[in-house]
């Protein structure tokens, strides 16, 4: 069975819209059969992802990260986690798995042109 991995990258965690945008992917990806696990980064991490977690993400079929923009970029604990993956997956063999990784970016500047200025 294919797995996908949630993982709401907000700092409002459940208070967050995207992890409302998760919530309804969630229930169409099980609607058309597929297994759907979720994370939440967790703030102010000033330690290394643990290498569970890590591989978690690293072992599912597919990723789906949601997160909001802030000051044109990522909030710094999701960065956190990025650093840690991409170190994590270079660590593994060239063989071993890896997942595709999609995005759900939610942006909530006031004027629309400041989104296409952030994405650049």
């Amino acid at each position: 069975m294919t797995t996908v991995m949630l993982l709401n990258a907000s700092p409002a965690r459940d208070k967050s819209t995207s992890l409302t945008f998760l919530d309804e992917l969630a229930e169409q990806l099980a609607d058309a059969g597929l297994e759907v696990q979720r994370a939440t980064i967790k703030l102010r991490r000033r330690k290394p992802t643990p290498d569970s977690e890590l591989d978690a993400l690293l072992d599912a079929d597919a990723i789906v990260i949601g997160f909001g923009l802030y000051a044109y970029g990522l909030p710094a604990a999701t960065m956190r986690v990025f650093e840690d993956l991409a170190d994590r997956a270079a660590a593994r063999s060239p063989s071993q798995h890896r997942p595709r990784v999609y995005t759900i970016v939610n942006c909530g500047y006031a004027v629309p042109t400041t989104n296409d200025e952030a994405l650049a």
